[in-house]
């Protein structure tokens, strides 16, 4: 039986791991198979769309980062995470204590500046929303060793509820946040904000 010899022989390929994204093939399966160009082309498609996608994220990380081509490592992303959990820690930190801050002068018949350094902080609590609990009950107790914390100023007593300054604060710090793109601190700003105007 005569070969045709008009047909063109298909090439072979040498068959590599697998990535994520295509199947698990059996390699004593493959052995002697040959696959056809479209099959071939689909997977060099594939292969240089994630190649395309992996250079632009890597760019993308370099630009936040901060980094020239070929400089990302572990070592400076790892810097780079540890100092924006820093900068989200001590921004929550702050905004934490204006809204205590801003709680203690909401406060009626209270010294507030008495208050303010007497209290301790870390017996009160803040939830997600920005609210703050356990003031009332620390009033308390403070009160009966000092007494001066309570008092009643002549006017009638209370405080401004909250200081147009602080206010202000928070809002630059929200800001400057989402200038920066620290998506998880802005959030975080925005519903304070959002508790406090609700008062």
């Amino acid at each position: 039986m005569a070969e045709d010899t008009n047909l063109e022989p298909e090439e072979e390929l040498e068959v590599k791991k697998p990535t994520k994204k295509t199947k698990t093939i059996d390699m004593e399966q493959l052995e002697g198979k040959v696959f056809t160009e479209d099959y071939v082309k689909g997977l060099r498609g594939e292969a240089k769309d994630n190649r395309l996608k992996a250079k632009n994220f890597e760019d993308k990380l370099r630009k936040i980062i901060g980094l020239a081509d070929g400089d990302v490592d572990d070592a400076t992303i790892d810097k780079y995470l540890s100092e924006q959990e820093k900068k989200i820690l001590t921004a929550s930190k702050k905004a934490d204590e204006k809204l205590i801050l801003a709680e203690i002068k909401s406060l009626e018949g209270v010294n507030t500046k008495l208050l303010g350094k007497l209290l301790d902080r870390s017996k009160l609590t803040i939830d997600e929303n920005g609210i703050v609990t356990g003031l009332n009950e620390e009033v308390e107790e403070l009160a009966k060793e000092f007494p001066e914390v309570k008092t009643v100023t002549q006017g009638g007593g209370g405080n401004p509820p909250l200081p147009k300054g602080e206010l202000t604060e928070l809002e630059t710090e929200y800001n400057k946040a989402v200038k920066e793109g620290n998506t998880p601190l802005a959030v975080m700003l925005k519903n304070k904000l959002f508790q406090l105007s609700k008062r």
